[in-house]
């Protein structure tokens, strides 16, 4: 379910991010020749979702019940079992919609048990190029756009021409490290332990003091095909705006709108 950080669900996975942070379409374009470096990640799709998000808008989303969307899919003639499954824990309740054209998740909608209470948490959308995904948006309770990803892959874009100083998911932060001591970056450094991994953790600053990224290492205790790195791009507020993550087959871009 979408509670680990191990989970290839963004919503936890971008949540988790802004907390010590980490496995996602309202508008979508395919990935170009080209990667943009990161101090320009931000898509025309990205920054078109962005200004949608930030236009006056009438909200008239409202949240709905599980059983409220299962009534829904039935009545539009979706098939439990074919066309979605309900997957369910002690925690959480996903339900998880397809794309039967490729056999691929096309949506997922999410409840918490908080309380003995279902409680919608969101939504994510995937869209493909033939089988491929390479975009996912991810709305909020209220049905708002809270981050738009764009995934990059490697053996189509290598992850070296995505961030500005060629960072990808097998440099050795000691390596990583060192580079910044011998170009004179201020930064910082800790280890951090969960139930799920170990991660640990490069700050960088300006020569104000001022935070401007922060790079991860998150090597998981039981299963390293999770292994990562990230890489998070702060706003002048010290938000973060842009999160890029450096998988072993990809990169994903993910911009957020908070």
């Amino acid at each position: 379910m979408v509670d680990s950080i191990n989970s290839t669900n963004l919503i936890q996975q971008v949540k988790t991010q802004q907390v010590t942070k980490p496995d996602e379409k309202t508008a979508v374009s395919k990935p170009q020749n080209e990667a943009p470096q990161q101090t320009e990640v931000a898509s025309s799709a990205a920054s078109a979702a962005s200004m949608a998000y930030a236009a006056p808008q009438v909200n008239t989303f409202k949240a709905p019940t599980i059983e409220e969307y299962v009534a829904k899919l039935n009545k539009n003639g979706k098939v439990e079992g074919k066309d979605y499954k309900i997957e369910k824990d002690e925690e959480y309740t996903d339900i998880v919609e397809y794309n039967t054209d490729i056999n691929k998740e096309s949506k997922v909608n999410v409840w918490k048990n908080i309380d003995g209470k279902a409680v919608y948490l969101g939504s994510e959308e995937y869209s493909y190029n033939k089988d491929k995904r390479i975009c996912t948006d991810g709305k909020d309770a209220n049905g708002k756009l809270e981050f738009h990803t764009h995934h990059y892959y490697n053996d189509e874009i290598p992850q070296e021409t995505i961030s500005h100083d060629g960072l990808t998911c097998q440099t050795k932060v000691e390596d990583y490290i060192n580079n910044l001591k011998a170009k004179g970056v201020k930064f910082t450094e800790q280890t951090e332990e969960n139930k799920y991994s170990t991660n640990h953790i490069v700050e960088e600053y300006d020569a104000n003091g001022k935070q401007t990224m922060k790079t991860v290492w998150v090597t998981n205790k039981e299963k390293p095909e999770y292994n990562c790195v990230y890489r998070d791009l702060l706003r002048s507020d010290g938000t973060v705006g842009t999160s890029v993550v450096y998988n072993k087959d990809r990169t994903n871009v993910v911009n957020l709108f908070n």
